[in-house]
This record gives C-alpha cells, structure tokens and sequence, in this order.
C-alpha cells in the first residue's frame, strides 16, 4: 500500500513539474479591419521591415518548415511555438514575440523563397488581410505583380516592395 501510494505522489510530481515547465501557447490573433492595415503598416513599418528580413534570411525556418508544410510555404502562427522559434537566434525571437505581441498577425509566412507574407483577419473571421514583402528577383516581380492585380483588384503598393491586398476567398480557413 505504502509503494502504491508513493508512487501515485512521484506521478503526481513528475506531472506538475513537467506542466510547470512546458510554455503554454497563449497567442492569440485579434481581429482587425482593412481600413486599419495601411495604418498599422506605416505606424510600425520598421518593425515589418525588420520582420520580413529576419524570415527572408532564415534558411533553417524555411528547411525545418518544410518538412511539415507544402513545399512552397512554411509558416508561423505563434511566438510559442518552441519548435519554429527555436531556429531563430534569441535576438530575432524577441524581435518575433514583440512582433506577434505588439500587431497580432494570424501567421507569418515565406513563399518559395520570394516573399514574406503576413497574414491578419477580421473580427468577424470572414476576411483575412495580407502585406507582401516581396525580395526575390529570380522570378519577374512585374509577372507577379500583374497576376495578383488581376486575381485581387484591391492591391495597393505601399512602396520598397510591400504590398497589401485582400483574398476574394479567406485563405485562413
């Protein structure tokens, strides 16, 4: 009975130490409206920009990524997700959580090593919002410039490579 109960409390220990030591995820997204984006973009734009080159330039986010994802995308949704953090230096996942913390995107992504895209949604979760960095050349920037004119009217230029514009169809869902 004594080594029964014993070993029920070292469980039970065991359970809140190892509890205790894991991060628990609490991001979470917030909601925000088409109008705002433009704003929060120039109102933070250093941010963004340093962001995107922080992705731009990670190739082990991008490799440990793909392993999990399709091969043209890899992505972040949370500054808690040890895992995708841990290939970042201490520096640039501060740079992240802040990031994440101060402009609530839904994710982060880096598209065939073309782009960086960072994806917000409305509050009604019916519409998502997307800003582009494009930094990749090997493809004809006009070409893509064209197609996402013509997919998604609403584009808008916002200068040295960003660009933000609307999904007809929410591409979070």
């Amino acid at each position: 009975m004594v080594k029964k109960t014993l070993f029920i409390l070292l469980i039970a220990i065991l359970t809140l130490f190892g509890l205790s030591g894991c991060k628990q995820d609490n991001y979470k997204w917030q909601g925000c409206k088409w109008e705002d984006m433009i704003s929060l973009f120039e109102e933070q734009k250093a941010m963004f920009i340093e962001i995107a080159d922080i992705f731009a330039t990670n190739d082990s986010f991008w490799e440990q990524c793909r392993q999990y994802e399709d091969d043209s995308t890899a992505w972040i949704m949370s500054p808690y997700d040890e895992e995708k953090m841990g290939v970042f230096s201490i520096y640039a996942q501060e740079i992240i959580t802040r990031f994440f913390e101060q402009t609530h995107p839904y994710r982060i992504s880096v598209k065939n090593w073309e782009s960086v895209t960072i994806t917000y949604i409305n509050e009604e979760n019916t519409d998502a919002f997307l800003l582009t960095y494009c930094y990749d050349y090997r493809h004809s920037r006009d070409k893509w410039i064209a197609y996402i004119k013509e997919t998604y009217p609403d584009l808008i230029d916002l200068g040295d490579n960003w660009f933000i514009y609307r999904p007809e169809e929410s591409s979070h869902q």
